[in-house]
């Protein structure tokens, strides 16, 4: 694994926020789940259990939904952030950045992902491998 000296680029927070708002988005679902109830005729988890979690569940549910928004619109900001600091770091390593043009497929295959959200499963990974990486 290469090492990447600190090169001033910042970019790499809009790869690392696309990963804690899609960790986040787990933790409100999982929520609103595990607060959720099947009732006849409904999907699961559309009612709270009981009156005790009615605002809890009411927050979790609205917090899902704004994080999937949020994700949504973060998902550009995570290809061009992943795309210039791997340009960035290459740059300002002598060029030697031997994963530089596998990141920047990365960054246009995460924008198709808006189309067909499948896809996140093999670029967001790739995003945690590169800040993994970036920063050891």
């Amino acid at each position: 694994m290469t090492s990447y000296p600190d090169t001033g680029s910042r970019w790499w927070y809009g790869v690392a926020l696309q990963l804690v708002v899609v960790g986040a988005v787990w933790i409100a679902w999982g929520t609103v789940w595990l607060l959720g109830v099947e009732s006849a005729g409904t999907p699961p988890s559309l009612l709270p259990a009981n009156d005790a979690v009615e605002i809890p569940f009411l927050l979790a549910s609205v917090s899902t939904v704004l994080l999937i928004f949020a994700h949504y619109v973060l998902t550009p900001v995570f290809s061009m952030g992943l795309y210039l600091d791997s340009k960035h770091v290459s740059a300002n390593n002598g060029g030697r950045s031997l994963f530089r043009w596998m990141y920047a497929a990365v960054s246009v295959i995460h924008l198709l992902s808006l189309l067909l959200p499948v896809i996140q499963f093999v670029t967001l990974p790739a995003g945690g491998v590169y800040l993994i990486n970036r920063h050891k």
